[in-house]
């Protein structure tokens, strides 16, 4: 293996695998290499640049990323999305950047692969381009320990969303295989030695048993840490569902396998703890659905599910409870105002507080609910004869920035972005 002797490498997305593998890159990567990177959470980014302070420069969007690579730029795409929106941002650039090359590689191994470096990488390059494949592996190789040629364009990740399905119905047959012999007297610890020795022999079960103490590294046997989440495996069969009926393929245990998910993903988010008198759980739990669901459709699942996540620790949990609940599951379903009027509402109420963050959430909650970008530039000009200059100021450079991020995000695009004629 030959090691990149870039000048900089871009690195968008620094979550639970992200960050381990911006770190193999950071500590493998010649000194004079910069890794530029980007997280939607300002944290992660300054977590890894106080790590490596002399290699890592912080990045304002994955725009901004992309802009500080070199001119003739190789994009791997390692995220996990339907094909049809793979090809479809390929094809793009190939028009806007004809010396840009973008290529599909998924990853497979999870956090504690990730963490070791030994990931594969399903990478959507022909097997006969042989100078691609050994540039693409020279770098992949960095964060994993292989790097299998699927073929062209998106076979990356077909082969992933395939491999995503086999794999999260096998996560659910072990689990109900284990408490079937666990429930009849036997020793998990047995059985697995059993599955391993006869025809049930799976990777899940070796390595990522749902049972503690049978798999020593399993997220089960460590409290659940660095485990696959319920939420992306239902995303994957989804998506891999999808792909079975554009190629016509006939699925019989998908169905059954994503129900099963999104039964436990809507369990995660149940509430607990959210009032003292038990009598009043149901309907605790009926507001905070409710309000789950309006929450979503408003600032999206990125967003919701980061402030899930975030706040799931026993002290910050019940803060979480309270929000969804009182806030989106109350006020924000109550009849009497559209909810693109409660936008314009919330913007002149937190240009009043001087609420930053919560500004930029409602920004693009108030995008998503209808309204236009000229009726969020007025709602900040009227809210700022009221709330002061320096609040209005504040107000634009937000919204200014969401509705840029939302754009290069590909969510909304910008209708009042271009050079004003009076500029």
């Amino acid at each position: 293996m030959t090691v990149p002797q870039a000048n900089s490498i871009g690195f968008v997305g620094l979550g639970a695998m992200g960050m381990w593998m911006a770190t193999h890159l950071a500590e493998k990567l010649p000194a004079s290499t910069k890794v530029h990177v980007f997280d939607i959470i300002p944290a992660l980014v300054e977590e890894f640049c106080t790590k490596y302070p002399l290699k890592a420069v912080r990045s304002s969007s994955p725009k901004d990323v992309a802009d500080k690579s070199i001119k003739s730029k190789l994009l791997i795409d390692c995220s996990t999305i339907d094909t049809a929106s793979f090809l479809e941002v390929k094809a793009h650039i190939e028009n806007v950047s004809p010396s840009t090359s973008l290529y599909d590689a998924p990853v497979s191994g999870g956090v504690i692969g990730a963490m070791k470096g030994t990931i594969a990488f399903f990478l959507g390059c022909a097997e006969d381009d042989a100078r691609e494949i050994q540039r693409l592996s020279d770098l992949l190789s960095l964060m994993g320990s292989k790097v299998i040629p699927c073929g062209g364009p998106s076979f990356g990740l077909a082969a992933k969303l395939s491999n995503n399905y086999l794999s999260g119905i096998i996560a659910i047959a072990c689990s109900e295989a284990m408490d079937m012999g666990m429930r009849s007297g036997l020793d998990p610890r047995v059985l697995a030695k059993v599955y391993a020795a006869g025809t049930a022999q799976n990777t899940i079960c070796d390595r990522f048993c749902p049972v503690p103490g049978v798999a020593p590294e399993a997220p089960s046997t460590n409290g659940y840490k660095n485990g696959f989440k319920v939420q992306l495996m239902r995303k994957d069969i989804s998506l891999a569902l999808e792909m079975a009926h554009g190629v016509e393929s006939n699925n019989v245990l998908g169905s059954a396998a994503l129900k099963t998910y999104e039964v436990q993903t809507d369990l995660d988010y149940i509430p607990s703890n959210m009032s003292t008198d038990p009598k009043f759980d149901d309907l605790h739990n009926q507001l905070f659905e409710e309000g789950l669901k309006v929450r979503r459709a408003v600032v999206g699942d990125t967003y919701v599910n980061r402030a899930l996540e975030n706040g799931s620790t026993e002290f910050s949990r019940p803060g979480q409870e309270l929000v969804t609940e009182w806030c989106w599951g109350y006020a924000w379903t109550r009849p009497g105002l559209p909810r693109r009027d409660r936008s314009l509402i919330n913007i002149g109420m937190l240009m009043a507080l001087n609420r930053a963050p919560e500004l930029a959430v409602h920004i693009r909650g108030a995008r998503n609910n209808g309204l236009s970008e000229l009726e969020i530039r007025e709602a900040i000009l009227h809210a700022t004869t009221y709330c002061g200059v320096p609040a209005g100021v504040d107000a634009m450079k937000i919204a200014e920035k969401t509705l840029n991020e939302m754009a290069e995000n590909g969510e909304k695009p910008r209708e009042l972005g271009a050079k004003s004629s009076k500029a």
